[in-house]
């Protein structure tokens, strides 16, 4: 063993290895419903492949309320590599996971300067059930991704920190630029360099140790902005803006003690653990739990400081990752996801391993790594069963449905199952999420496109006025509602849909689709000079595609008919 430990290429190749072949699986999945089409399948800044314009979009589209460059660049080579086969886009996610492993032993090992110990690390961090969801999730290629430029920037700075080579700091540099274009989460990352340049690093010359993270400061602050930005003209953070402070540091607390209860017994895993302020979150720790536990970690870690100061730097580096994303800043609508562990773990991890070594007497050093590996073996036991649960949307979501009620997981299973062709069983999804909340507009006009189907119109015209008068319904959802009731034959209401197409066009006056809204419903109340009129004017601004179909709608108009479409 210590002859392989003084290898440590060839461990950090054991490690790739073992990594992609337990995770290989996940690429024989699917793409999912659930956000795969935002990302990829139905991305337009990704379903051309790698080009100059798809690189320039990158950089400068603010595409599903985000700004990750660097993501939306690998799922353009993996569409140039292989188009829209699920098997290509899985294959690139393992192969990153699995190249973090071998990175994250040898910037564990240039740390701490730990071989036996940095590969169990290592291990822990990449079997842990906690990472299936980055990985077997192409949506989430933004983590491993950004786990890769990380794993990177630790390595380099412990190399910089131990030898002095600018290149060392220079990459540290270029690597933490990349991760931050990959995932704004690495927002952080100079707070983490801070906390080691204290343990292990153990270094004296605090003050340029400062200065020298200047540079990755103002870095990461500069695209954190331009992140948020993003976000908040995409809407990302409008979804829970109105939460006060005081729900926000009470579920942020809560979240917290999620993650280190998950950590040590990862079950009930799921895609989606709703915000309180939405819904019922019925697995979220209670407060005076989550303070029990929190308040005791932080406690030990400070009364242990000589004696283990890995204890409060393990500790510290997890809370320093997870900052940004436990909702202090809402952004989003879960109070918690696994996903977001992915490199706050490895904090958790050195607290273990650190702890344990400065605490064990040295006689009791051995059959604690035993223990571990046993641990280890568990959870990549662990881990092989609950990576099938991500292999499609009907597998997924009526698990989630399971071990974590939430309306999205309703109606992301409610999708699954109208695709099989189950549509009473989809209905009874979309009533289960509306009776969490009454107020998801969307799923009200799904469950009007499923009566429909079944042939039920008057329930479906009773399901789209309650959905158009629900509060905060979003404007592409009223659009959709107010075309569906002023052209369905069998659920129509013209008068409400020229109601609503009015309100729209005050709105937003420069969508056409609002228009062609107002005039199907005005040729449908009899107004038909008013239908006319409005189609004419609107003809011309038209794209060439569209043009056609509008041409024959207005041949409608002009001889007193309504454009109708079959129940």
């Amino acid at each position: 063993m210590k002859a392989l430990l003084a290898r440590p290429w060839l461990v950090a190749g054991l490690l790739f290895l073992v990594t992609a072949a337990l995770f290989w699986p996940a690429t024989g999945f699917a793409f999912l419903g659930y956000d795969d089409d935002l990302y990829v399948t139905a991305n337009p800044l990704v379903r051309d492949g790698l080009s100059l314009e798809g690189v320039r979009a990158a950089f400068t589209s603010a595409h599903a309320a985000n700004w990750h460059p660097l993501t939306w660049l690998s799922h353009q080579l993996d569409v140039s590599l292989g188009g829209l086969d699920p098997r290509v886009h899985h294959r690139t996610s393992v192969l990153l996971h699995a190249l973090n492993a071998a990175l994250v032993f040898l910037a564990l090992r240039a740390l701490t300067g730990w071989s036996g110990a940095s590969a169990l690390l290592a291990l822990l961090f990449t079997v842990h059930p906690l990472r299936v969801e980055s990985v077997a999730w192409v949506s989430e290629r933004k983590d491993v991704l950004a786990g890769t430029c990380a794993a990177a920037v630790l390595w380099s700075h412990a190399t910089w920190v131990r030898t002095r080579r600018t290149a060392a700091y220079v990459l540290s540099l270029v690597f933490l630029v990349l991760g931050l274009l990959a995932k704004p989460m690495l927002v952080s990352l100079p707070l983490v360099l801070g906390v080691l340049d204290l343990w292990p690093l153990a270094r004296r010359d605090l003050g340029r140790a400062l200065v020298e993270k200047l540079p990755h400061a103002t870095l990461a602050l500069g695209l954190c902005v331009v992140t948020l930005l993003v976000q908040e003209r995409g809407g990302a953070l409008v979804a829970l803006a109105d939460v006060d402070a005081g729900l926000r540091a009470e579920v942020a607390l809560r979240a917290t003690a999620q993650y280190l209860l998950r950590s040590l017994w990862p079950v009930r895993l799921a895609p989606f653990h709703p915000h309180p302020a939405l819904e019922e979150s019925v697995h979220l720790v209670p407060l005076g739990l989550a303070a029990l536990l929190v308040g005791a970690c932080l406690a030990a870690a400070l009364r242990l400081r000589r004696r283990a100061p890995a204890l409060l730097a393990g500790l510290a580096l997890f809370l320093v990752m997870l900052v940004p994303v436990l909702g202090l800043v809402p952004i989003g609508l879960a109070a918690w996801a696994e996903r977001y562990t992915y490199l706050a773990s490895l904090g958790l991890g050195l607290a273990l391993v650190g702890g344990a070594r400065a605490l064990l007497p040295e006689r009791l050093l051995a059959p604690a790594g035993a223990a571990l590996g046993v641990a280890l073996v568990a959870l990549a036991l662990v881990t092989a069963r609950t990576l099938p649960h991500w292999r499609d949307d009907r597998t997924l979501f009526a698990h989630a449905v399971r071990v974590e009620p939430s309306s999205v997981a309703h109606v992301q299973l409610a999708n699954a199952l109208e695709q099989a062709g189950e549509r009473e069983a989809a209905l009874r999804e979309l009533d289960a999420a509306l009776a969490r909340r009454p107020e998801l507009a969307g799923a009200r006009v799904n469950r009007a496109r499923l009566l429909l189907a079944l042939a039920r119109p008057d329930e479906a015209r009773e399901e789209l006025r309650t959905a158009a008068g629900t509060p905060a319904v979003d404007e592409a959802t009223l659009s959709l509602i107010a075309w569906v009731l002023a052209t369905n034959s069998g659920a129509g209401d013209p008068a409400l849909a020229r109601t609503l197409a009015l309100e729209l066009v005050r709105r937003a006056p420069g969508q056409l689709a609002h228009r062609e809204t107002l005039a199907a419903a005005e040729a449908r109340l009899g107004n038909t000079d008013e239908a006319v009129r409005l189609q004419q004017e609107l003809l011309p601004r038209l794209p060439p595609a569209a043009r056609a179909a509008a041409e024959e709608r207005l041949t409608l108009y002009r001889a007193g008919k309504p454009f109708l479409q079959a129940p």
